[in-house]
């Protein structure tokens, strides 16, 4: 039973380490760039042992967050800004 255990914990392990080293990959190439053409996702599936659409769908998604993130800076910003200088406000006239 032991022996069984360690074995799946193992290829558990190695999946998760294989996932890992694939989202790093992939993060790294988003850097360079967001949106990749169909031959570069499928080059990056091939090389990843992912198949094209979880690749692409991964671009998808992460094109998505950071959209986001920007927009939510970008209200953070606006709200930090408006409380700021709320003194100035003409409507308050």
């Amino acid at each position: 039973m032991w022996c069984q255990y360690s074995k799946r914990a193992l290829k558990v392990n190695l999946e998760i380490i294989g996932h890992i080293a694939a989202k790093e990959a992939l993060e790294s190439h988003f850097g360079e760039q967001s949106k990749p053409s169909s031959q570069e996702i499928m080059r990056m599936a091939e090389s990843l042992n992912l198949e094209k659409e979880v690749v692409r769908v991964w671009f998808c998604n992460r094109r998505q967050r950071e959209k986001r993130v920007k927009t939510s800076l970008h209200q953070n910003t606006f709200t930090t800004f408006s409380k700021d200088h709320h003194d100035f406000c003409l409507c308050d006239l």
